[in-house]
């Protein structure tokens, strides 16, 4: 996939300009009265600091880590009081992350514990778009496929589309088996410990914190710098 935004060496994909999904689960009353996710002793970030967290990552890896993101506002929508848990503690949230000051290259996403299973992204380019419906879990162990679309269009005085649509899948590559590998090499190692995983974990929690910061005050925008 990181070939395929940034590693043509023709720019077929393009600037990275907007990045949209959305991860949620349908929970029933007794994830809410007894799940840690819904207790604000256990888990007070909710849907944020457990669904939201893989959408912001994504989001890092699409835009590029070395991107920095510049500001974000969310709303809470539900709070798990709502239906039994806890105070404070969010289940439904918006938001919407910003990559430069114009807030034109933006992360924006819906994470929910009350809301039908769905875990979609989408990456548009200023030539293509990249989609893929099971970013957190692969619907199969054996590969992972994902959709570009490139070259899309109106024809025939706008009474049809024009696309020219590839699946691209990576096959005997098993993203848990993936992570604990590169877990016990990192671990194994000799030399300094590795440095790029802190600090992308801090780049998210960064983010999960301006967020929940935003959402308590009505979805001010909040600077992440201040974070």
């Amino acid at each position: 996939m990181d070939s395929v935004i940034r590693g043509d060496p023709y720019g077929a994909f393009g600037e990275v300009q907007r990045v949209t999904g959305a991860f949620s689960i349908s929970s029933n009353d007794s994830f809410f009265a007894d799940n840690i996710r819904a207790s604000a002793e256990g888990d007070p970030l909710g849907c944020m600091g457990d669904l939201g967290w893989y959408c912001i990552r994504f989001g890092l890896f699409a835009f590029g880590y070395d991107a920095v993101p510049t500001a974000v506002s969310a709303r809470k929508v539900k709070d798990a009081s709502e239906r039994g848990g806890g105070a404070g503690v969010p289940i439904d949230m918006t938001c919407e992350v910003y990559y430069d000051e114009a807030r034109t290259r933006m992360l924006s996403f819906h994470c929910s514990f009350c809301h039908p299973f769905r875990q979609w992204i989408e990456v548009v380019g200023s030539n293509s778009i990249l989609r893929l419906d099971d970013f957190v879990l692969a619907k199969h162990q054996s590969r992972a496929d994902f959709v570009v679309e490139r070259a899309g269009g109106l024809m025939d005085v706008d009474s049809m589309v024009s696309t020219a649509t590839e699946t691209v899948s990576t096959h005997d590559c098993i993203q848990e088996l993936e992570m604990i590998r590169e877990f016990s090499e990192i671990v194994v190692k000799k030399g300094p410990l590795e440095e790029f995983w802190p600090a992308i974990a801090m780049a998210t929690q960064r983010v999960i914190d301006g967020a929940l910061l935003s959402a308590s005050k009505g979805g001010e925008l909040v600077p992440l710098g201040c974070c």
